[in-house]
């Protein structure tokens, strides 16, 4: 199968090969006006608000729009809404009871659309999906619980509308972290739509379906074998009758984006992300009937997909059946075009260039391609949804996720990379103030995880809060960060609080020796796995870090191994023991709340009490510890919050606090010297 790949990397300047199209940006929805004006500034809750939209999906005629939106004052729910797009007008607006929030939306007809619900615990938690399935029309009056299973359920296929039949699959879900063996039905409800629940797929696992919505390929990772595990069955076969192929992929890391992504278009071979020679995770297209496998794309630096909070998009022609284009993150998002021809690949090209240095997605199409729903984004700019018309050649703006942020006033992130002391290219991000870029506070964010995660280039509110009040902030992406291959994600395994804490060390380093920190104004902040490398890294490097911030982390290393041992985190027993190791005394000698004596830096601490990914008496053993040392810390904590704030203004008081306390340790005003 012959390809020629076209590269467009965002962010970076780049001649279009198209003359320059006119977009035409109409406000359909009024938003509040953008707040960033020289006399007024941009207030704390214009960058941690909720998303205003979160998903914006368009009829298959083209005719209506439905979104998930947030509601005004009500901040545990979301509302779907229906618009009229001849007419310009709300049609529908539904908000359902408690605290569920719409989380996905299908069109099934052309009228008819089915949605999920969830509940979200807390801002770093996957929300908690309900199980409950959804049907409303553009006419009716009140939507429906067509599922009420209690499993998690997705669309696996449909039939753009054309005939209203969709497959859906379902899967249970064991607390909020991992996902169990798929459970399936049939059924049927309603008089023009036919829904199927697809049998049970071959022990368990993830199911592929083809373009005809049949069950063809399931693969699992088996924890007896500790193997991967691939099946394939023919179109038509029984529900038992499956092909072991796993020979294709017994050589998978384990916590990789490794899998079968879609079928091809004749149904025959099927698109699967994987390792390859470079150790990287590429796009082969397996012909299962060898087994044969051979890789189409690589990149010998960066994963296309990885396991974890995986950055990748995959663009299919308007039916639904060709894979035409897909998008990764390197230093920046990069799309690589399949089909270079094919109109959904021509516009993409058109459009990227059209809106130069930033990241466009083709979120949502009519079936005919005549109207096409697009979400346009970048490292200044949150996200704005735009509407295509392919009849007039113009984008229209519909609405934009976070009214209130000013793009022009929001900072630059610039890739940068440097060498470990062992020798080790470590990449990540700076961003600076506007207009400064030399001696200056900085604050270093190391991300969460910490295995398979990792920063991406975009919109970061946390990065830009503190860049628009002078600071400048740097992301490392240490060892053990996903995107980078195999080789460097399991470079970081049994390393908390070693090689994986010294590339922060390191890259702090690098930004003195660069000029850009001032090495008197530096402080370390961090959520989840990055709360416990602040802290740590205030224990190893008492001189270098001025005050940490630990938000939502974990101090005590043995008791966090400890929990997967317990009955309801038996799941995590193998990730433990991969990724942090058994060695007790390691362990224990790389935790803060063991090390306390060694901290000078000041500190600043915030949990909730809700939290079950880090329970609070992480923290509470720490605050125990500092209390017995007589070490003064400030404090915030809110009982009913979660992993991560998820209340406005619980949020609000917290990134006050966090700024005032870099203000005084760090800042224009501090005495740090």
């Amino acid at each position: 199968m012959p390809l020629t790949w076209y590269v467009k990397i965002r962010g970076k300047s780049a001649t279009s090969t198209y003359a320059r199209w006119l977009l035409m940006l109409l406000l359909v929805f009024p938003t509040p006006q953008l707040l960033a004006q020289s006399n007024t500034g941009i207030p704390v809750k214009a960058f941690f608000q909720h998303p205003q939209y979160s998903d914006v999906k368009i009829s298959p005629d083209g005719k209506y729009l439905a979104l998930v939106g947030a509601i005004k004052g009500d901040e545990d729910q979301t509302s779907l809404d229906l618009i009229d797009l001849a007419k310009m007008q709300m049609i529908g607006h539904y908000a359902l009871l408690g605290q569920q929030q719409v989380a996905e939306i299908w069109w099934v007809t052309n009228t008819k659309i089915i949605f999920t619900t969830t509940i979200q615990t807390g801002s770093f938690d996957e929300p908690l999906y309900t199980g409950l399935v959804w049907m409303m029309g553009v006419d009716d009056n009140d939507p429906e619980i067509i599922n009420n299973a209690g499993e998690v359920i997705t669309v696996l296929h449909s039939d753009d509308g054309k005939k209203g039949h969709i497959v859906m699959g379902t899967w249970a879900s064991f607390s909020h972290a991992v996902l169990g063996t798929h459970i399936y039905f049939h059924g049927k409800r309603d008089d023009n739509i036919s829904i199927t629940y697809i049998k049970p797929a071959k022990d368990g696992g993830w199911v592929t379906v083809d373009h005809q919505g049949q069950s063809r390929l399931t693969s699992r990772y088996n924890e007896m074998t500790i193997v991967p595990e691939l099946y394939y069955r023919e179109p038509g076969a029984e529900s038992y009758d499956w092909k072991n192929i796993s020979s294709l992929i017994s050589h998978e890391p384990r916590y990789t984006g490794y899998g079968p992504v879609a079928f091809a278009a004749d149904d025959k071979e099927f698109y699967y992300t994987g390792i390859t020679p470079a150790g990287t995770m590429g796009l082969y297209l397996v012909d299962p009937h060898g087994p044969t496998k051979s890789l189409l794309y690589s990149d010998p630096q960066y994963d296309i997909q990885t396991d974890f909070d995986s950055y990748s998009n995959w663009l299919t022609s308007y039916d639904g059946k060709s894979l035409l284009a897909f998008e990764y993150m390197a230093d920046h998002p990069v799309w690589i075009l399949i089909k270079q021809t094919s109109p959904e690949a021509q516009l993409l090209n058109k459009l990227e260039n059209s809106f130069d240095g930033q990241n466009v997605e083709i979120v949502s199409a009519a079936w005919d391609g005549s109207q096409v729903i697009l979400f346009v984004s970048s490292d200044r700019n949150p996200g704005q949804y735009y509407l295509y018309d392919a009849k007039t050649d113009k984008a229209q703006m519909l609405f934009t996720v976070l009214p209130g942020i000013e793009p022009n006033a929001m900072a630059p992130m610039q890739p940068v990379q440097f060498k470990a002391r062992d020798g080790l290219t470590i990449h990540g991000y700076l961003t600076t103030p506007l207009g400064q870029s030399k001696h200056l506070p900085l604050i270093v964010l190391p991300h969460g995880g910490p295995f398979g995660v990792r920063d991406n280039w975009g919109f970061d509110p946390e990065v830009q809060f503190f860049a628009y009040h002078g600071y400048a902030v740097l992301q490392v992406e240490y060892r053990g960060s996903g995107g980078y291959g195999y080789a460097f994600q399991k470079a970081g395994y049994h390393q908390w609080g070693g090689s994986m804490q010294d590339d922060l060390t390191d890259g702090t380093h690098w930004a003195i020796q660069q000029g850009i920190a001032d090495p008197n104004r530096i402080c370390i902040y961090g959520a989840s796995y990055g709360g416990y490398a602040a802290l740590e890294g205030v224990v190893k490097e008492p001189e270098l870090y001025k005050c940490a911030v630990g938000y939502a982390g974990v101090y005590d290393l043995p008791q966090m191994r400890s929990r997967a041992h317990t009955l309801h985190y038996q799941f995590e027993i193998p990730a433990m023991t991969t990724e942090l190791g058994d060695d007790e005394d390691y362990l224990k000698a790389h935790s803060p709340v063991f090390q306390v004596d060694k901290i000078k830096a000041a500190l600043f601490l915030a949990h909730g009490g809700a939290d079950k990914t880090v329970p609070d008496d992480q923290v509470d053993e720490l605050r125990d510890a500092l209390d017995k040392i007589h070490k003064p810390y400030a404090w915030v904590y809110f009982r009913n919050e979660g992993h991560g704030f998820y209340t406005l203004d619980h949020k609000v008081e917290l990134y006050t606090k966090m700024l005032a306390f870099f203000d005084t340790n760090i800042g224009p005003q501090s005495t740090a010297h």
